[in-house]
């Protein structure tokens, strides 16, 4: 998550629409965790969330589920210090008969950017 190569861990918190946030701060073989939920502070969600560079800007962007509808976050910051800016509509899609269940990525026409699928 923050770009120094070690898997970090996000789960959400369904009583309060957000994501918690621990940071691996171990060592091969000495995983430590140290809670850091300040930098996901803008994201709402209930379901999942799902990262990849979207724009092709070297940091992760963010989508969530929340409301039966999938939500986007840019990051405007970098990977060790994250802004998230809402997107007020970037998708078409609703899904007011369930959710989708995860998110995946791929540069599907390879234009060298990432798109998301369901």
């Amino acid at each position: 998550m923050n770009g120094d190569g070690k898997a970090d861990l996000i789960l959400p918190n369904n009583h309060t629409n957000t994501f918690r946030y621990w940071q691996n701060t171990g060592n091969a073989g000495n995983v430590i965790w140290a809670q850091a939920d300040s930098i996901m502070h803008a994201i709402i969600g209930n379901k999942f969330i799902a990262f990849a560079d979207l724009d092709n800007d070297h940091d992760l962007d963010a989508i969530t589920h929340f409301d039966s509808r999938l939500k986007l976050y840019w990051n405007t910051g970098n990977a060790s210090k994250p802004n998230w800016q809402l997107d007020p509509e970037p998708f078409t899609l609703n899904f007011y008969n369930g959710y989708p269940n995860n998110i995946r990525f791929a540069d599907i026409d390879q234009d060298g950017f990432q798109s998301a699928g369901g």
